[in-house]
């Protein structure tokens, strides 16, 4: 009979991690009678877990995004004085914590984050080099008010209706999310009553006490949601850029910035993110879980790989240059223009675009 492995063992033996699992068989006189009162064995786990130095040269960021410094030939200099920032600590801070079931990718997502400020024209911004995963997060009720319009944004699992930015309802328009919670909880309650029918017939089994705890979870879920005041104001008095629509980056939830850090980002920062030769102007509409590093809006993904969806990213590497720029706030819904014109006037005073580099122009919707 096949040995069943365990989380840990299959863990352990998994191939991208750097421990085996092992198993040192000792030889007891004791019968089974009074061995049944000993501990059968003794594990001992060890975890190194290896921390990644932060890139700082060109030639190091080439081996990721090769035409980086043809793409931008200013930044050779810049990377002279450059700091590592701190974030770049907390970041792997926050992987270290959550290590446990981390695959070997999403703990090295993150190759160096630095913070840049040009001699010349005081210009700062924060470099990271990272991967690209798609964030479906965001609602609009005054462009997208029915649920069914969000079908696309909700194939991923980690959908949310509502980011760190955005901007007043004025219109008072009526978010689908608001009634939405409520509405599960009818259906999950039938649910349960059958489930619990079930269970009453099959008082020894195993199988529908499982089910029944999982029907409690969800109305647990799904009732604190539909309570929950905070979210309940914000998607009553707030808009959000859409994930189809808008070019946004998400940082990690991780980074933490004071109001007297020279480099602080804040939401609304404008942006850019460069992929081979290509800039992409966006803008910085959210932060996610603390250990995660690279997510991207629905429209800036695709615009990168069209292949890019809710469940699949636009990158498969750590190919994505994303230049946030502190102090570049914007507010009220996202003007694709605007932003088009920031991008090229804040990436200009970082020695701006190199010769055969091009912008993506966004257009409007």
């Amino acid at each position: 009979m096949a040995h069943a492995q365990t989380p840990g063992e299959a863990l352990l033996k998994d191939a991208a991690s750097p421990h085996a699992w092992v198993v040192v068989d000792r030889v007891e006189s004791v019968p089974v009678p009074a061995a049944k009162a000993l501990p059968f064995f003794k594990l001992e786990t060890k975890a190194e877990v290896v921390r990644p130095r932060a890139l700082r040269t060109l030639p190091e960021l080439h081996k990721l995004n090769p035409k980086l410094g043809k793409t931008l030939p200013g930044l050779e200099g810049l990377l002279k004085k450059a700091e590592v920032a701190k974030q770049f600590h907390q970041l792997y801070d926050a992987k270290v914590k959550a290590v446990s079931g981390m695959s070997t990718s999403l703990f090295f997502d993150c190759a160096t984050v630095l913070n840049l400020r040009d001699e010349k024209s005081g210009r700062k911004a924060v470099l990271f080099q990272s991967d690209m995963d798609v964030d479906t997060d965001g609602t609009d009720p005054v462009r997208k008010a029915k649920l069914e319009d969000y079908d696309e944004e909700r194939i991923s699992r980690s959908f949310l209706p509502r980011l760190a930015y955005g901007w007043p309802n004025a219109e008072k328009a009526v978010s689908p999310f608001l009634a939405y919670p409520g509405s599960l909880l009818p259906g999950l309650k039938r649910v349960q009553a059958l489930v619990n029918e079930e269970q009453a017939k099959d008082r020894r089994g195993t199988v529908w006490p499982k089910i029944a705890q999982v029907c409690a979870e969800q109305i647990d879920r799904v009732t604190k949601i539909s309570q929950n005041k905070d979210l309940i104001e914000d998607l009553t008095l707030r808009r959000f850029p859409l994930s189809v629509e808008e070019p946004f980056v998400v940082i990690p939830g991780s980074w933490k910035y004071t109001a007297a850090d020279p480099h602080g980002l804040t939401m609304g920062c404008q942006g850019v993110v460069i992929v081979n030769s290509k800039a992409f102007p966006c803008m910085l509409a959210d932060s996610g879980p603390e250990e995660k590093c690279g997510e991207a809006s629905l429209r800036l993904c695709k615009a990168v790989n069209p292949d890019a969806s809710g469940v699949r990213g636009a990158l498969d590497g750590l190919g994505a240059t994303y230049v946030l720029f502190p102090g570049t706030a914007m507010k009220g819904k996202p003007d694709l223009v605007k932003m088009r014109a920031e991008a090229e006037r804040l990436l200009g005073e970082l020695g701006g675009l190199g010769p055969g580099a091009t912008w993506h122009e966004w257009q409007a919707r």
